[in-house]
């Protein structure tokens, strides 16, 4: 799973020849989706941590 997501997240960068032949504004478009899904991945694999964050910060013996 995590190489399928890296491989759709550098898809871009492999074929930006393409998305330099589109419009500005289709290429805002591209460059936004691109940036929410890595967002969107980073903050998938934080949550566990975020989840056990608040239990150890505040139930420390």
């Amino acid at each position: 799973m995590p190489l399928f997501v890296c491989v759709i997240i550098a898809s871009p960068h492999w074929y930006g020849f393409l998305l330099a032949l589109q419009s500005d504004s289709q290429q805002q478009c591209w460059a936004s989706l691109g940036g929410g899904a890595g967002l969107a991945y980073v903050f998938v694999h934080l949550l566990p941590d975020l989840d056990v964050a608040p239990f150890e910060l505040f139930c420390r013996n």
